[in-house]
């Protein structure tokens, strides 16, 4: 009879014991079917030999001892084994299930905050680059207008701060604030009209909706390309912050110290 693929891998164990010899004649039981005569015995000779292992086990009652020194070796170090494993593997659990609870609690939080912030932006949170496009051409020209109005308040000052400038340095061709004067004299204007003084012939708004688009298909891209940027050439725009060697206000040097006038002692 060919070999039972189950008896061999109990044999491969480094262990047999009297539970194992059971299971292996309960396995030739049925693999060696065919070998069983009329009397109910078994002419395979790995049968008579599984069996007698077995009756010399049952001599004198053997495997009494046997199975009751595994049972004294399961409940000595078996068992409280298992119940130390079990409780590690509980308390392993509970704090899985309280990460669990916070990940759940910090995931709510942020979901709050982030319909706050697109509360604040009026926006809904679905497409963001597109929404705050769209904000942007919706709230941005209002708030530049709103801020042409406020700087007219700031023409005394400008006008002031320039006479200033000009007695300083005795020359009244100084203009400390240029973009600010340009702004409250003709507002919002291009680029284009404060550099050269002259309105453009034609303005070519960006597409905004068509780069949002664009780049929303390229994922390497992160940042909204709006397209190219001005060019506002070598020289940068003067707030009139910095003195400069020639125009600028010449507050004197340290060699000559500013001479303080009593203005009520003067009359003035």
């Amino acid at each position: 009879m060919p070999e039972s693929e189950e008896i061999s891998n109990i044999l491969s164990g480094s262990y047999i014991n009297y539970f194992h010899c059971l299971l292996i004649v309960e396995i030739l039981k049925d693999t060696e079917s065919d070998t069983k005569n009329f009397f109910g015995r078994y002419s395979s000779q790995r049968m008579k030999d599984w069996v007698e292992i077995v009756n010399l086990y049952k001599k004198d009652n053997i495997y009494l001892a046997e199975a009751a020194q595994f049972l004294i070796r399961n409940v000595s170090y078996e068992i409280p084994a298992l119940k130390r494993r079990l409780i590690k593997v509980q308390t392993m659990q509970e704090e899985c299930q309280t990460k669990a609870c916070n990940c759940v609690k910090r995931g709510n939080d942020l979901k709050e905050r982030y319909n706050v912030m697109c509360n604040q932006l009026r926006i809904e949170g679905k497409d963001i680059k597109s929404e705050l496009v769209k904000v942007a051409n919706r709230d941005l020209p209002s708030a530049l207008e709103e801020i042409v109005k406020l700087t007219h308040n700031l023409s005394d000052a400008v006008s002031y701060y320039d006479a200033f400038a000009q007695y300083t340095q005795s020359s009244e061709t100084i203009k400390t604030c240029p973009l600010l004067s340009h702004i409250i004299e003709k507002g919002n204007t291009t680029t284009y009209e404060w550099r050269y003084g002259k309105k453009p012939t034609a303005i070519e708004e960006p597409q905004t909706e068509s780069v949002v688009s664009k780049a929303g298909e390229e994922s390497n891209e992160d940042a909204i390309d709006f397209g190219e940027t001005i060019d506002f050439g070598g020289d940068q725009i003067d707030f009139g912050t910095e003195p400069t060697t020639n125009d600028g206000i010449d507050f004197g040097s340290e060699e000559e110290p500013f001479e303080i006038v009593d203005v009520i002692s003067n009359g003035l």
